[in-house]
């Protein structure tokens, strides 16, 4: 379901504003170059924005709260039981969102995945002038499905959402490694999105327990596509939940993209 923010009554604060001259197009690499530079020091809980509502039932975000940067453990998942079968499929429940960061001058529009389906990539196009910018986005989802005689969590390929924003003449595209999901997702921005990188982890089931849940694994990240202008920022989904969707905001007068937050849901098994 892709709405306008508008239409949804979303609030914009302002985001991340700060001064960008000293930006050059020497801080451009291409996407996927790993080295970039120190991100140690991260904004925490920028950006944060009103009540927001989608059929997948966004819920306020406490940016305030541990639990928006927590690392989930990945518990140990113990041996099944000889009795019970696997789950049949893998669902989002009641989707909260993170901060948004970047500009808030335009609409935003939430692109969430089908319910059986998580965030694996993001792609579009980068523009070089004035500054290095992300000015196009697309989320990638993947297909969450389980091995019937092992109860092993696999992600397929899924849904291509529309792509956001216009201009840019580099392409760009970041993807989770095989069988994981995006949990969080990093970056630096200003007045506009200059760099990303996403967070991944694996899902297994706790084969212990009956009916199973959902295990979210220790997380890696993507090398992040961009440059190196605007602050850092980081956004977990945390509290076991996966990436379900983003929201994308969009720049009022260029029309290109100008911040981007997660949807974030709790994975559970369907019988």
């Amino acid at each position: 379901m892709v709405a306008a923010c508008a239409l949804l009554g979303l609030g914009c604060g302002k985001i991340g504003y700060e001064d960008e001259s000293a930006a050059t197009d020497g801080d451009w690499r291409p996407p996927g170059d790993a080295s970039s530079s120190d991100r140690s020091s991260v904004r925490d809980g920028v950006g944060s924005d009103d009540a927001q509502i989608s059929d997948r039932g966004i819920a306020d975000f406490d940016v305030s709260s541990d639990i928006a940067f927590e690392r989930v453990d990945s518990g140990d998942s113990g041996p099944r039981d000889a009795n019970a079968r696997c789950p049949s499929s893998i669902t989002t429940g009641t989707t909260i969102s993170t901060p948004r960061f970047g500009g808030s001058t335009g609409p935003s529009f939430l692109d969430a995945c089908p319910a059986s389906q998580a965030v694996v990539g993001f792609a579009g196009r980068i523009d070089l002038q004035p500054t290095t910018t992300i000015t196009t986005l697309k989320v990638v989802c993947g297909q969450l499905s389980i091995d019937p005689a092992t109860c092993d969590v696999h992600v397929r390929p899924g849904a291509t959402l529309p792509e956001r924003g216009v201009r840019g003449t580099v392409p760009y595209s970041m993807t989770c490694p095989s069988d994981t999901v995006v949990v969080g997702l990093d970056g630096q921005s200003g007045m506009r999105v200059h760099l990303l990188s996403l967070v991944c982890a694996p899902l297994s089931l706790s084969l212990s327990t009956v009916p199973y849940q959902v295990i979210v694994g220790p997380s890696t990240s993507v090398p992040p596509s961009g440059g190196d202008a605007g602050q850092p920022f980081m956004a977990r989904c945390g509290g076991g939940r996966i990436a379900s969707g983003a929201i994308v905001g969009l720049d009022v007068m260029s029309n290109g993209l100008e911040n981007i937050g997660l949807m974030c849901g709790t994975p559970t098994v369907t019988p």
